[in-house]
């Protein structure tokens, strides 16, 4: 209910209190304050039971502060509990749902004739319906103006309902873990299928022939502009419901791609010895990827985390060493300028470095996706291997094991499936980052009638 409220997944994050929410609690609701119903250390110690009891939940319209906030109206006990958090993550890694604030009211002053009044006894739909109205009816004040039900059970303005016992801490049916961990498959291999579409479609050829043309006016910004156009063009109709399954998808692909450079396109060609060069660089990229995620999925399966720190440490090397590249770089330090630039520093226009709320600040004033690695030498490897085939931009999935979060526009904060390795004509990388694949890449136009705001 978490994941659908907010949309994003919280498949990792642990809930947590830090000195701040408590201080909070205490000065507002503690046993000192004005509150007719103070929150007593009894309470504390019943928020894991609290948060997953029956109730409501709603992110926050409030928040400005960049974290989505969560706001539940939870009945256990006896009591209504309004307990607020925020889902907090960084470039530490650590991701928690962190106690903001908490207050209570006894169940008795708006019980109905479903609740046993002193027992804290209620039927299931009745108290999440009675949640529902407690939380808009706290929340109105915050809210703008109010929507109506969509008689679907969940309401327009963003209340939902919850009956509890599966959220949080507490562990999924292993049920429900076996779908999870089917359509977690079934997204891969959607990515993988994407990727694979577009390197064949945007193959060695292709590329060295589009930068050949320089002496006919198509300079290399220009090309990567159309590269650009036509992954996004082209990511959106594979994802289109049923593409992805689509025979034809390959010339589905090969029409946008004639259709995006126009006067530009070039035959698929003959390979050349340089181009073959490239095509062999690609081929080990793949095998030491397709190696890695073998020996990462024996590792899960057993569960075993030190043989997954082994697979991924292999990878690292194993990618580093592919031949190819200018000479001289140092392939292995993420934070080698020369190598680099600022792809894995917060100098560069993504959000490598930054906490949450920067990264988010950055997505709605740049109107566009802004991603972020969460293992630097990992994705550098990666990245770096890619670069060796030469110049181009390279949209390429993220490898199993490399996580990356991605901050909307909204606000919202996604996982990412897909990594950008954008390659200069020097051959060394000029950017790096990770995205969506279901969201574009590209910065809106600013409207310059109307002070140049995005549209």
């Amino acid at each position: 209910m978490l994941e659908e409220a907010t949309g994003q997944s919280l498949d990792q994050y642990t809930r947590a209190v830090d000195r701040g929410g408590l201080r909070q609690v205490y000065t507002q609701h503690g046993p000192g304050s004005e509150d007719a119903h103070p929150i007593t250390e009894e309470d504390l110690q019943a928020l894991p039971e609290i948060v997953t009891s029956p109730g409501a939940v709603m992110v926050d319209p409030g928040d400005g502060l960049g974290y989505t906030t969560l706001r539940h109206m939870r009945f256990h006990n006896g009591w209504w509990y309004q307990y607020t958090e925020e889902v907090r993550g960084g470039k530490s890694g650590q991701k928690a749902l962190v106690l903001t604030d908490l207050s209570k009211t006894p169940g008795e002053a708006m019980a109905n004739d479903e609740v046993a009044a002193g027992a804290g006894v209620a039927k299931s739909q009745t108290m999440m319906a009675e949640a529902g109205e407690r939380l808009r009816e706290a929340s109105r004040p915050l809210r703008d103006d109010s929507v109506e039900e969509d008689g679907q059970g969940e309401q327009g303005d963003g209340v939902h309902l919850d009956e509890g016992g599966r959220e949080g801490d507490s562990a999924s049916a292993p049920e429900e873990d076996a779908v999870k961990a089917q359509e977690k498959e079934r997204d891969h291999q959607r990515t993988v299928r994407l990727s694979d579409l577009l390197n064949s479609v945007l193959s060695p050829e292709r590329r060295m022939a589009l930068r050949e043309r320089a002496a006919f006016g198509l300079q290399a910004n220009n090309v990567a502009s159309l590269e650009t156009k036509f992954q996004n063009s082209a990511r959106k109709h594979i994802l289109a419901e049923g593409q992805i399954e689509s025979a034809d998808l390959e010339a589905e692909v090969e029409k946008i791609y004639q259709e995006i450079f126009g006067k530009h396109a070039v035959p698929q060609g003959e390979a050349t010895e340089a181009s073959l060069k490239r095509r062999d660089i690609q081929k080990k990229v793949g095998d030491t990827l397709a190696k890695y995620h073998e020996a990462l999925s024996i590792a899960d399966e057993k569960g075993d985390a030190e043989m997954a720190a082994v697979a991924r440490n292999t990878f690292v090397e194993e990618a580093t060493a592919i031949e190819g590249g200018p000479p001289n770089l140092n392939w292995r330090d993420p934070y080698s300028e020369p190598t680099f630039k600022h792809a894995f520093s917060d100098k560069h226009g993504h959000g490598q470095g930054l906490e949450d709320k920067r990264m988010i600040d950055r997505a709605r004033n740049k109107g566009v996706q802004i991603g972020r690695y969460s293992d630097d030498r990992l994705a550098a490897a990666y990245a770096g291997a890619i670069s060796k085939q030469g110049a181009g931009l390279y949209d390429v999935m993220l490898p199993k094991g490399l996580e990356a979060d991605v901050a909307l526009p909204n606000g919202k904060i996604i996982f990412g499936d897909m990594m950008r390795v954008v390659v200069g004509l020097d051959g060394k990388i000029d950017s790096s980052y990770p995205f969506s694949s279901r969201h574009t890449t590209t910065t809106p136009k600013k409207d310059q009638s109307d002070g140049g705001k995005v549209h």
